[in-house]
């Protein structure tokens, strides 16, 4: 499993040009032209129509990660807050990722089903959910995740406190 970070040169066909300011007191603004950018990426709902998955780690459930799979030939969005419905319990992603084309990845999340830890589900597909955590949750989460990479730590909420 693998991600590659690419640069902004990668999405764009011709150097970026910088136009006249607009200069308020003294603040001045330069806009930046280029052109169109040729990114493109798919949410998890539209990749799973084309078999992305979420599942269970392989090698055992964890309450705190999941396997993202992505046969498609573009990268799946998974947005921090996001909710995954079904096999051992509900998950939230902790951060937001962009699974590459044709990868799989082991990503973050925190439980949000308190009482449900089904091991009979374990081989289930989780599905994209109607609904984000709410903002208070969501907020909760980045501020524990904030912390963890300002010690060092890998980037994941506090699932206690989730």
């Amino acid at each position: 499993m693998e991600t590659a970070i690419p640069t902004l040169s990668a999405y764009l066909d011709a150097p970026l040009a910088v136009g006249e300011p607009d200069i308020a007191g003294p603040l001045a603004v330069f806009p930046l032209f280029g052109p169109q950018a040729r990114f493109e990426y798919q949410s998890f709902a539209q990749g799973r129509a084309h078999g992305a998955s979420v599942k269970e780690l392989p090698e055992g459930a964890s309450v705190n990660d999941l396997l993202v799979h992505n046969p498609t030939g573009l990268p799946v969005l998974l947005f921090e807050g996001e909710e995954v419905l079904g096999a051992q319990q509900n998950r939230t992603f902790d951060v937001s990722v962009l699974v590459g084309a044709n990868s799989t990845l082991r990503v973050p999340v925190s439980c949000v089903e308190a009482g449900r830890w089904d091991g009979a589900r374990h081989h289930e597909t989780l599905a994209p959910a109607p609904q984000a955590a709410y903002p208070h949750l969501r907020r909760l989460k980045n501020q524990a995740v904030y912390v963890a990479i300002a010690t060092g730590a890998p980037a994941r909420a506090d699932q206690g406190a989730v």
